[in-house]
């Protein structure tokens, strides 16, 4: 009897009056969607930079000229270049002047001194010189008139002691440039700006570049 006993309380369940703690498991999907779902702070998008065009690089206005009074003293018809203003004066009459805004020499390429017109040209075409086609090989040795020809719409060409300087004032197709030091010599105007000199302008007009 006693040895049932015995094996009796073995196969017994046993008890204890101190368990382990349940055994808790966090749902880590769970707290990953809370974490994403909560507000973060947003920072702000890049600002837009706008592309430059070339063809809308400002320059300055005034293309059919602006009136002033003459203080220049200069005869009617006469112009005046002013390299350091980059500004062309048109004596319109003996008390009235019109300005425009050109591009002038470039360091090393600008000239100073008196001509005269002493040829009109409608829609020119351009013949580099020979030191210019030294300097930059890749130039051809004409340009028939139209939108590639750096002359523009109309060419004065100024003359000295009945000879040709090879120096014009004429238009551009680099509009973007007037106002600028970087021609090889020549004064640019705006196309409207040189049309409009091109009708006012007499041959034998007096030129002075200062």
């Amino acid at each position: 009897m006693l040895i049932m006993l015995v094996a009796a309380a073995a196969m017994a369940p046993q008890t204890s009056s101190t368990l382990p703690p349940p055994r808790i498991e966090f749902d880590d999907a769970v707290t990953y969607m809370k974490e994403e779902s909560s507000p973060r702070p947003q920072r702000p998008p890049p600002p837009v930079r706008p592309k430059r065009d070339a063809a809308a690089r400002p320059y300055p206005p005034a293309a059919a000229g602006s009136s002033a009074t003459n203080t220049f003293g200069l005869r009617p018809g006469d112009i005046l270049i002013d390299t350091a203003r980059h500004l062309l004066v048109f004596a319109a009459s003996s008390d009235r002047v019109e300005t425009f805004p050109v591009a002038v020499g470039k360091q090393g390429a600008s000239w100073k001194g008196t001509a005269v017109i002493g040829r009109k040209v409608v829609f020119p075409t351009w013949r580099p010189t020979a030191n210019m086609r030294r300097k930059q090989r890749y130039l051809p040795s004409v340009v028939a008139p139209g939108r590639h020809n750096p002359l523009g719409t109309r060419a004065l060409y100024l003359f000295r002691n009945g000879r040709d300087t090879l120096y014009r004032i004429h238009g551009t197709n680099a509009p973007w440039s007037i106002g600028k030091s970087v021609s090889h010599g020549c004064i640019r105007m705006l196309n409207a700006s040189v049309e409009h000199l091109y009708d006012e302008v007499r041959l034998g007009a007096q030129v002075t570049v200062k």
